[in-house]
């Protein structure tokens, strides 16, 4: 299991009970991380057009971001946090087709 610190949530203040389930759904997500590998992990709450949480997690060289809306159901956030960490290296920009 790496080592994941929490250096932002923004739900403490205010939902301390929610701020630690999606903190543990996300350590759970990120289990299959090698071991020795050092992430930050940030969880900020957004007010558009729905409530969503937006989480940020950082390793050596790169940055995966994903959102999910308020209120997570129990295990999204796990399931989101495996899918973008193993789509990390697939996401390639979007590049325009060339005409022939």
């Amino acid at each position: 299991m790496p080592k994941l610190v929490f250096t932002t949530n923004d739900l403490r203040e205010f939902q301390p009970e929610l701020a630690a389930r999606l903190e543990t759904e996300v350590r759970d997500g990120a289990a299959d991380e090698p071991a020795d590998s050092a992430l930050e992990c940030r969880i900020l709450e957004r007010q558009a057009e729905r409530p969503q949480i937006a989480v940020h997690i950082e390793g050596k060289d790169w940055v995966v971001s994903f959102t999910v809306t308020t209120p997570a159901a129990a295990g999204e956030l796990r399931m989101a946090t495996k899918v973008a960490l193993r789509d990390r290296g697939r996401r390639v920009p979007y590049q325009r087709a060339t005409r022939r």
